[in-house]
């Protein structure tokens, strides 16, 4: 074969080649066009759905603006309404406070008036109560004078205490001077002497009284008969039992009233 027949073979298949690639591009090239045809229909249709969306949105956006509207003219009228009661509020509570305080002045007036009066009450009622505790003083005095004069009539008409006979009787014994005392009943004879104090009631802390300080000064100051025999004893209106009981434990002899005369009891009485 010769080299030109070889040469126009080749031609041939390339052009054969090229004419197999021009039909493939234009099969590419329309099914392009189809595919840009269909894309574009998409575009267009999403285009028109996007319009209708939006328009939807913006009818949605133009009636809620129009709500709000609405809403903002509410507000705006409960506002109103509400400045218009808090003012008639802050009207109320001006007025309210305005009785408030005219109460209180008013009853300020009548506290202070009450004070005064109060005042007034208390200083009569004080001056009543020291004129009653003058009256009952002096009434308690008279008593514990009566006391000691019924049993100091009573001992001076016997002269007689525990079972011992005795010469005289000193009634309110006294001590003058820097320890001075008084004794209301004291009993002596030649080797003896018995010292009997006299209470309306007597206290049981009056026996530890006696056995001090009464017992003690008697002993110092009593100097007409040396070195006595001393006896002790207690004369009132009530004894409680206390009392009782302790002047028995410490020996001292108990007299009481009994009518018009005495009742004696030294059962437990000793010599101190």
């Amino acid at each position: 074969m010769e080299k030109w027949e070889i040469e126009l073979a080749e031609i041939r298949a390339i052009m054969a080649e090229t004419a197999k690639k021009t039909a493939e591009t234009a099969k590419l090239m329309e099914e392009n066009a189809k595919g840009f045809a269909e894309m574009r229909a998409s575009q267009a249709e999403m285009r028109a759905l996007l319009q209708e969306e939006n328009a939807k949105d913006f009818a949605r956006i133009e009636k809620q603006q129009e709500e709000n509207v609405k809403g903002f003219a509410r507000v705006e009228k409960l506002q109103e309404e509400n400045a218009k009661d808090f003012a008639e509020m802050r009207a109320l509570q001006k007025e309210e406070n305005a009785k408030g305080f005219a109460e209180i002045r008013e009853i300020r007036a009548l506290q202070k008036e009450n004070e005064a009066t109060r005042k007034k009450y208390a200083e009569e009622a004080e001056k009543r109560l020291l004129k009653l505790e003058a009256l009952v003083g002096n009434t308690v005095k008279n008593i514990g004078f009566s006391a000691e004069e019924f049993f100091q009539n009573a001992f001076a008409e016997t002269l007689t205490f525990a079972g011992v006979k005795f010469d005289k009787m000193y009634p309110n014994w006294q001590i003058v001077g820097k320890e001075s005392c008084e004794f209301d009943i004291v009993l002596v004879n030649g080797e003896s002497a018995a010292l009997i104090e006299v209470k309306n009631r007597i206290h049981p802390n009056f026996i530890d009284e006696m056995m001090t300080e009464k017992l003690v000064q008697f002993k110092k100051h009593f100097k007409e008969i040396p070195n006595p025999k001393i006896y002790l004893g207690i004369a009132g209106l009530s004894f409680p039992k206390a009392t009782v009981e302790k002047a028995n434990k410490y020996g001292i002899g108990i007299i009481s009233q009994k009518g018009n005369s005495i009742e004696v009891n030294t059962d437990f009485v000793k010599e101190q």
